[in-house]
């Protein structure tokens, strides 16, 4: 297993994959006005956070499938599930969303459960 992988590729997933729903979710709701009938390829096309999201997107893809070659799926897959516990956070601290308290416990319980799969050595 590569170090490099498992503690810098594996975080830029993370980090890229949180970063790039951000984007999606700002860039669709930026402009709040649109009528509903705007064409949605159109919509996707002129929204410049859409595009960084997409780049983000890509760029995760390749740190990914770089983490794959050398990281066991029951490793890395596991720690991706952090995603499950940033995008709610991220959610709340950069959109300013609320957060039912069951996500909080869910986060808590998702880190748990990657601690584990992490404390055993594989």
């Amino acid at each position: 297993m590569n170090h490099f992988n498992l503690f810098v590729l594996l975080p830029f997933c993370i980090v890229t994959e949180t970063l790039s729903v951000l984007c999606f979710k700002r860039g669709v709701n930026e402009d709040e006005n649109n009528p509903a009938d705007v064409n949605f390829v159109m919509m996707i096309l002129t929204k410049p956070l859409l595009w960084l999201g997409i780049v983000l997107w890509g760029a995760e893809l390749i740190a990914w499938i770089h983490v794959l070659e050398t990281t066991p799926l029951s490793v890395a897959y596991p720690l991706m599930s952090l995603i499950y516990c940033a995008v709610p956070l991220a959610g709340k601290f950069i959109l300013g969303e609320t957060l039912p308290p069951r996500i909080y416990i869910a986060a808590i319980l998702i880190t748990v459960g990657v601690a584990l799969v992490g404390s055993t050595g594989a």
